[in-house]
This record gives C-alpha cells, sequence and structure tokens, in this order.
C-alpha cells in the first residue's frame, strides 16, 4: 500500500494511476487525513504530491514532521520535494532560474531510485521555487542544467526529492522511477492491464449506479476522461 498525499496537485491522480499500474495498491488523502490514514491503511511507503501552493505562500499545505519518524520510504514530487527538504531542516524559496517544460537532468550521485539505463535525460519540470539547500543527511544525487537541486535522497531514512514530474510521458524513465521507489518500499511490481472481466465489471456497477436515472458524462478529451465516456457508454448507452 501507497499513500498518496494531495497537496492541491492537478497530477495527483495521474501519479497514482502510475502506480496502480506498476501493480501497488494506492490511497490518495488529504495533509490534515494523514493521521487516520496511516493508522487505517499502515503504507509501505508515502509519495508527497506537487501543489500550487509555495511554502512562503499564504497558508500552504502542511503535514505534522512525525510523517517523518514512521521508518517508512518516503518521495516527494515537486512541492513534497520543498516541503520535505522545510520540514527535516533544509531550506526552499523562490527559484533563480524558473523551470516550465523540458530540462535535462543529470545523475550525479548514484543512488536506487536513479537505477536507470541513462544518466542523463529529459525531465518535465514546472516549478517557481526549489530546494535551496538540502536537509542535513540528504546528498544531491541529480542537477539539471541550470544548477537546479533536481533530486536528493537520505538513503539511510529512504527519503527521496525530485523537483520534476515523473509521472508524466514528458519525463523519460519516469516510470521506472516509480517503479524503483516500490522497490525500495518493498513491493513487488507487476503491471496491471484493464481485463475483459475488468471492463464487465465496470460496466454493471455504473449500470447498477445509475439505475433508471439520467447521467452526465464530462469528456476532456484525455484519457481517463475518454475511458470513463466508453464505460458509461456501454453500460446505457446515449
Amino acid at each position: 500500500m501507497i499513500l498518496l498525499i494531495d497537496f492541491g496537485s492537478q497530477t495527483a491522480h495521474l501519479i497514482a494511476r502510475r502506480i496502480w499500474e506498476l501493480g501497488s495498491p494506492v490511497t490518495i488523502v488529504l495533509p490534515e487525513e494523514i493521521t487516520a490514514a496511516v493508522r487505517q491503511h499502515k503504507p509501505h511507503g508515502i509519495i508527497l504530491s506537487g501543489s500550487p501552493k509555495y511554502l512562503d505562500g499564504k497558508k500552504p499545505p502542511l503535514i505534522p514532521e512525525k510523517v517523518f519518524r514512521l521508518g517508512i520510504p518516503i518521495l516527494g514530487i515537486c512541492y513534497g520535494h520543498q516541503l520535505m527538504a522545510h520540514i527535516l531542516g533544509g531550506r526552499a524559496g523562490e527559484a533563480k532560474v524558473k523551470e516550465y517544460g523540458p530540462a535535462m537532468l543529470t545523475i550525479v550521485n548514484q543512488s536506487p531510485l536513479f537505477s536507470l539505463p541513462a544518466s542523463h535525460f529529459q525531465v518535465w519540470m514546472s516549478h517557481g521555487h526549489e530546494v535551496q539547500r538540502e536537509a542535513p543527511g540528504f546528498v544531491c544525487i541529480a542537477r539539471t542544467d541550470t544548477g537546479t537541486l533536481a533530486a536528493v535522497a537520505d538513503e539511510k531514512q529512504k527519503f527521496y526529492g525530485i523537483q520534476f514530474h515523473p509521472e508524466v510521458v514528458h519525463t523519460k524513465y519516469g516510470t521506472d522511477i516509480l517503479r524503483n521507489f516500490l522497490s525500495i518500499c518493498g513491493i513487488r511490481t507487476k503491471p496491471r492491464r484493464m481485463t475483459a472481466r475488468t471492463i464487465a465489471r465496470m460496466v454493471t456497477t455504473i449500470k447498477a449506479e445509475i439505475d433508471d436515472k439520467r447521467a452526465v458524462c464530462g469528456l476532456s478529451g484525455g484519457i481517463d476522461s475518454t475511458v470513463a465516456a466508453v464505460l458509461v457508454h456501454r453500460a446505457i448507452g446515449t
């Protein structure tokens, strides 16, 4: 089980989907739900999502420091990376060079998180703030060409922070990085596929839920909403 803490990221559900596709159960929780969620789910690892907010802004979303004393691996992505540094004694603030879009990342220190076929590859950035100083116990494991602390690690505690987004297809080896994190958590990955039995079960569930009522299906054109629209169409027609 992976707990994904959603700080308001527009890609939180995409992160969850990637983890699910790799074969691990994943539950999305809000920051204020983390204590109860840990007791209920007893996770093998935690992922901290990105956020549209900044630590030096108005009411940034936070989590208790005790989350980092659970003795389980934690991966911070974008804002989650900055939040981890902030809570554990590092420093995050406005970036000297804001990065939006593709960037070239270079691995500068070996880490199980970056057990990959290449040490220099493209990642996807979307940030105006960054980690300016690692927290005690962390080392930089990757930088971009701008010098950004693109990834840090405390291998002893199995804490990792990455400024880029591994969940999007624009990051090469993004799925591999998430798979490596699951391996660090002791979770065996087995890619899932949508089977005919799963589709039939979902169609049956949709039929039962809608029954004889009307339904509205929102279609953005993305993969998730398109699949949802097809399933609803199979269940109730037009």
